[in-house]
């Protein structure tokens, strides 16, 4: 499905993923487009970013905390790294130049839906506790007690990654390919910034983190055991 302001590109767009054996529908904007994916669930919709604000993006990522079946692919201004950063926080399964050919398009859209889905992250990962955290991976929450932590749609992926390798050692590019199907490398530093986040979210005490660890020159973990370490008695 294809959702743009920009009809003669569209178009264009269109005929030639048709040519290509895809079967295309076509809507006005992003919105429309996301909004009738609720009722026919398409394999994939190609959305363009103009903003951070669009308003595309928070629909975008409440479906992906909906769990619902469809990959998205972002279009983006060239060697635009907020665009792509924002577009994959808030559930692109891929980001692509906004200007790439309509060859380059069905090629990624192909390469998209070959690869495994983000969220089927959800399918290694059993309802865990991490001491006085609930994870739920069918629900995407995560809880405190009776109250439910704000994760944007990155940071619960990266929790995901992480609980499906406790114990062991996950690197920063494979926390990165966990969270976007997109070949674009936008470097170690989103991943950084989003552990970051992720880590105010849910350490007690940030100075003494127990639930993520960071292993220098490797990556991150979720150690075995997460309970802190008993006081020496007095002597």
């Amino acid at each position: 499905m294809l959702g743009d302001r920009d009809a003669p590109r569209m178009t264009e767009r269109c005929l030639s993923l048709e040519l290509a054996g895809f079967r295309v529908e076509i809507q006005p904007d992003a919105l429309r487009a996301l909004d009738r994916a609720r009722e026919d669930t398409p394999a994939a919709i190609v959305l363009r970013w103009s903003d951070r604000n669009d308003p595309w993006l928070a629909t975008m990522r409440q479906q992906c905390d909906e769990a619902l079946p469809v990959r998205y692919l972002a279009l983006i201004p060239p060697s635009d790294d907020e665009a792509a950063e924002c577009c994959i926080a808030a559930g692109a399964d891929m980001v692509a130049d906004v200007n790439c050919s309509p060859r380059e398009l069905a090629a990624r859209i192909y390469a998209l839906l070959s690869r495994p889905h983000t969220r089927a992250l959800t399918d290694g990962v059993r309802q865990e506790m991490l001491d006085d955290l609930f994870i739920d991976p069918a629900a995407r929450g995560v809880w405190r007690g009776s109250t439910r932590l704000r994760l944007t749609h990155i940071e619960f992926n990266l929790l995901l990654a992480l609980m499906r390798s406790r114990g062991q050692i996950v690197t920063r590019a494979e926390l990165y390919r966990a969270v976007s199907a997109s070949a674009r490398s936008l470097g170690a530093r989103v991943i950084d910034k989003h552990m970051s986040a992720l880590r105010k979210k849910i350490e007690p005490d940030l100075d003494e983190p127990r639930y993520i660890l960071t292993v220098r020159d490797a990556g991150y973990m979720i150690p075995e055991s997460t309970h802190p370490s008993p006081s020496e008695p007095p002597g």
